[in-house]
């Protein structure tokens, strides 16, 4: 998996978890202290796994010369 692409599929996850978190509430509703502690650890998961992925992801191989 490219570099690219993984932190494209790191940062979908993030934002589906985000958006999951503050959807479920009515728009008048406050996001709870509880609630901003959850996606600060998504946030803080993502960043990781981000770095661990850009720093580790393999570059596909390159095509074998004719």
């Amino acid at each position: 998996m490219s570099k690219e692409a993984a932190a494209a599929t790191l940062t979908q996850i993030y934002f589906d978890k985000v958006n999951a978190q503050v959807t479920r509430r009515k728009p008048t509703d406050k996001i709870g202290v509880e609630a901003l502690d959850e996606i600060g650890q998504v946030y803080g998961t993502f960043l990781n796994r981000l770095e661990y992925f850009l720093e580790n992801a393999s570059e596909p191989p390159a095509p074998p010369k004719a």
